[in-house]
């Protein structure tokens, strides 16, 4: 008798293994969105919902103002170089002028040799050469210094800072439009009841019992324009807007 209810007891434990074994989870509906196709819809009606500041200039008005503050710059580079090589060239003139004459060379056949005669400056001529040269480097290492050159310098990195703070502002911009994307895309999930809304990436998507993918893409995008929310400024709170 203890053995059939052993028996039984086995039978039991596998049958409800197996029934718990078949028992599948609850549903989640749940649909795919391409976040890149939003970005390219929506993105550059979303930039004029956040005009940039009146301070921060435009990139082409940049982009004009160093190219000219570079010529500047090197026009005056170019124009004290020439002055520094003028004030050298002026020095070199007071060396005395060499002369023509020529010098007769006799070889060890007795040959006779006619050659131009080499200048040899007297050594105190030689002296205001080397002042000249140092002169010359000091004069152009002063070119730096010049005032009007400086504040152009000061005007350049003006520029490259302009570039950084407009980098800045776009960068916050973009962040601002990921999170209206996110909120846009997490109303549109409680209007049709989806627990679930995965990016359109394959990599995303672990499992689906039934694979069938829901590609709600389009349905977001008509979401976002029938609801208009991309009417009021940026930061305006979702909530209200949505119907």
């Amino acid at each position: 008798m203890w053995k059939k209810s052993i028996t039984l007891l086995i039978l039991i434990g596998q049958t409800g293994c197996d029934i718990e074994w078949k028992q599948k989870p609850d549903k989640v509906k749940w649909a795919m969105v391409d976040t890149g196709k939003l970005r390219t819809t929506f993105y550059d009606t979303f930039k004029k919902t956040v005009p940039y500041p009146p301070e921060l200039l435009t990139s082409d008005e940049i982009s004009r103002m160093q190219e000219l503050t570079k010529k500047q710059i090197s026009q005056l580079e170019q124009d004290g170089r020439e002055n520094c090589r003028k004030n050298v060239d002026g020095s070199a003139k007071s060396l005395p002028n060499r002369t023509d004459e020529n010098e007769t060379i006799i070889m060890p056949s007795g040959e006779k040799i006619i050659r131009p005669k080499r200048h040899q400056y007297p050594s105190e001529a030689v002296r205001p050469t080397a002042s000249a040269s140092n002169a010359f480097y000091e004069c152009i290492a002063n070119i730096q210094k010049d005032p009007l050159i400086t504040e152009l310098q000061n005007k350049l990195r003006s520029g490259y800072e302009a570039n950084i703070a407009r980098g800045k502002f776009d960068q916050e911009t973009r962040k601002k439009f990921d999170d209206f994307l996110k909120t846009a895309v997490d109303k549109y999930a409680q209007s049709k009841n989806f627990q679930l809304i995965l990016n359109n990436n394959p990599e995303n998507i672990l499992y689906s019992a039934d694979k069938i993918y829901i590609q709600a893409t389009d349905d977001v995008i008509a979401f976002i324009s029938d609801n208009q929310l991309l009417t009021s400024p940026a930061d305006t709170n979702l909530e209200n807007q949505v119907r």
